[in-house]
């Protein structure tokens, strides 16, 4: 009778160099180097919103499970202003799994796509048989209030020539 082989437990290295980068408010692109260990078959993507990164294979969102050849992931299930927290984590066939690399990153804030409001207090004033100056008050805005004074743009002294 012979003794059965005891049982794989030992797990491959973790994956080297994880560099995270948010390449909009909506999408975070994981890169990293694989292994060289034989028995190597894949890894897991594990996601926390914060700055602490999963510490198990049950820990968090599971983002991805890719194959041994994948070197790179973008996640587009973020939001943007958020930080999140990755582990990515080795695996063999059994499945063995390594201890995790980590790292974070932080989503950028969405671009400001609301129009200002419109001027008031438009007005106009000849200043010369060749010139005109026009004067206005800017909407509020987050830097300027309701009570600013009014603006004059254009040339000095506020003044725009119409010839």
């Amino acid at each position: 009778m012979s003794t059965p082989a005891p049982p794989n437990t030992a797990t491959p290295g973790p994956v080297t160099g994880l560099a995270a980068a948010a390449g909009s408010p909506t999408s975070v692109t994981l890169s990293w180097t694989n292994p060289t260990d034989a028995d190597y078959a894949g890894v897991m993507i594990r996601r926390t919103t914060g700055a602490t990164p999963p510490a198990g294979i049950t820990d968090g969102d599971l983002v991805a499970a890719l194959d041994n050849s994948a070197t790179s992931y973008t996640d587009t299930a973020v939001a943007p202003a958020t930080q999140y927290a990755y582990a990515v984590f080795t695996r063999d066939a059994v499945p063995n799994y390594a201890t995790p690399a980590t790292t974070t990153v932080s989503t950028p804030a969405p671009p400001d796509t609301t129009a200002p409001g419109p001027v008031t207090g438009l007005a106009a004033a000849a200043g010369s048989p060749t010139s005109v100056t026009l004067s206005w008050t800017n909407p509020p805005t987050p830097t300027t209030r309701r009570d600013d004074p009014p603006h004059h743009r254009g040339h000095p002294a506020g003044e725009h020539h119409r010839r």
